[in-house]
């Protein structure tokens, strides 16, 4: 069997659902490591110190049932992609053989179509959290805002994901057994990118930066009593 003929095997597998939950459980680790209470120590603070103890209690419910949310989240995304992968019917088969006629162009599109499917299939869950946070008082946008925010966030994943999926599968169609290396590099290259253009490109269209004002806050800033030109003349609120 060529070394080519095996990569096909693994990646047509079981392979993926394996490597998929490896990544889901390293991800739980880390949060429990990382999390309040984790396995990494924290500064012990008693927030009894600061705060009643209904609202203590309100909080703790709120971070509770928020992660039940989360979870089932996380579970629905991941049982649509297993259908996706593993069980499909007939006329999903069919779309995927039409589109793999056009490798790079099909790539797009099906990641783009999964970011939509995904958001569709998640709406509920996240409308319900929307809903909590209104009740808890911690989000004070209307349900237009929120829709709004969801739709541009919606947009920006479709993009991502199309171009990503396009050049992930020109890497693969170019490099074959070689494609691991290209795809690191270009993971590395996508969060430096992205991590850079993030605050500049993509925050703005969620928040409305205004420059801030004279006064103590802005007087008070250590960067820009240390010498201006590095960013302390154009402080944003």
């Amino acid at each position: 069997m060529s070394a080519e003929r095996k990569g096909r095997d693994f990646l047509a597998g079981g392979s993926l659902l394996w490597i998929a939950a490896a990544a889901v459980v390293l991800a739980f680790i880390l949060v429990w490591l990382l999390g309040p209470g984790g396995g990494i120590d924290d500064p012990q603070v008693d927030p009894g110190k600061f705060f009643d103890q209904d609202l203590l209690e309100r909080a703790g419910d709120y971070r509770s049932e928020g992660r039940l949310i989360a979870i089932a989240s996380m579970v629905l995304g991941l049982a649509v992609l297993a259908v996706l992968a593993i069980w499909r019917p007939p006329l999903l088969r069919s779309v995927f053989e039409r589109l793999g006629r056009r490798p790079v162009m099909g790539a797009a599109v099906t990641g783009a179509g999964i970011t939509v499917l995904l958001a569709l299939v998640r709406f509920p869950l996240d409308l319900i959290q929307f809903n909590r946070g209104r009740d808890y008082g911690l989000i004070t946008q209307d349900f237009s805002g929120w829709l709004s925010d969801l739709l541009i966030g919606t947009l920006i994943g479709l993009v991502l994901a199309a171009a990503g999926a396009a050049l992930a599968m020109w890497l693969w169609r170019r490099f074959r057994q070689r494609f691991w290396i290209a795809g690191s590099v270009l993971a590395i290259a996508y969060a430096v990118i992205f991590t850079w253009l993030w605050p500049v490109v993509v925050s703005p269209l969620f928040n409305s930066f205004q420059t801030l004002p004279d006064g103590p806050v802005r007087g008070g800033d250590p960067a820009r009593r240390r010498g201006r030109g590095r960013g302390g003349e154009r402080l944003r609120s």
